[in-house]
């Protein structure tokens, strides 16, 4: 997750803030590991509230591990 955003700012509470970087540090930990997880499967069960905010965050997360990758990431991809 990029530390000087915050899902706070995005209109959240501290408690979801937290919920949602514990969402996006295990789906980054899942691309480093090799897998390719599904940023649908990743909002699976995510409040309606916070969904937006953390869709937003898990669609950087992806674009910046597929650049790492090397992999050259479309606009009409995001």
């Amino acid at each position: 997750m990029h530390p000087e955003r915050s899902f706070s700012a995005l209109g959240g509470s501290r408690s979801s803030d937290h919920k949602l970087g514990l969402v996006c540090k295990a789906f980054e930990q899942a691309w480093r590991s090799g897998q390719r997880p599904k940023i649908a499967q990743a909002l699976v069960g995510v409040e309606p509230a916070s969904r937006e905010a953390l869709l937003v965050e898990l669609i950087l997360v992806e674009a910046a591990l597929r650049r790492e990758a090397g992999e050259t990431v479309a606009r009409q991809e995001i």
